[in-house]
């Protein structure tokens, strides 16, 4: 299956972070993106309609066409950004906060999804402009 090493790769490094008993993975899909968070239902819809807006607005300004359903991204969205940092370099002291991966096995997005930091000139909160800044890296 063209996405089942970087899947697999990300649901054993995740599988060792450490989570509550009762979280659960939720999935969310636009016509752009697979999205799974371990957030609520009710943030995870706004924040999938969000990046669906920011896509749009991509291919409307750089008249980009939208290329299907196949070609949706997956996006895996960690708690935090140390949590992200630990996963992409094995240190929880990391500063990575969000990365993006593609190859000819498929592309996917890691990011955060805290919400402290929201920058009132861009309307985001620090973690979706990570996402933001890793989707540009997907053509």
């Amino acid at each position: 299956m063209k996405y089942i090493g970087s899947i697999t790769a990300i649901s054993l490094a995740a599988s060792s972070l450490p989570t509550p008993a009762e979280a659960k993975w939720l999935r969310a899909e636009t016509d752009s993106f697979i999205i799974y968070s371990e957030g609520s239902e009710k943030s995870l819809r706004e924040f999938a309609a969000n990046l669906q807006r920011f896509d749009l607005t991509l291919r409307v300004i750089f008249r980009t066409p939208y290329e299907g359903e196949d070609n949706r991204l997956p996006i895996y969205l960690l708690p935090t950004a140390a949590d992200v940092g630990a996963l992409a370099s094995g240190s929880r002291g990391s500063s990575i906060a969000g990365f993006y991966r593609g190859d000819r096995d498929g592309s996917f997005a890691l990011s955060n999804r805290e919400t402290g930091d929201t920058n009132p000139a861009l309307g985001t909160s620090s973690a979706q402009q990570v996402l933001f800044h890793e989707y540009s890296h997907h053509s």
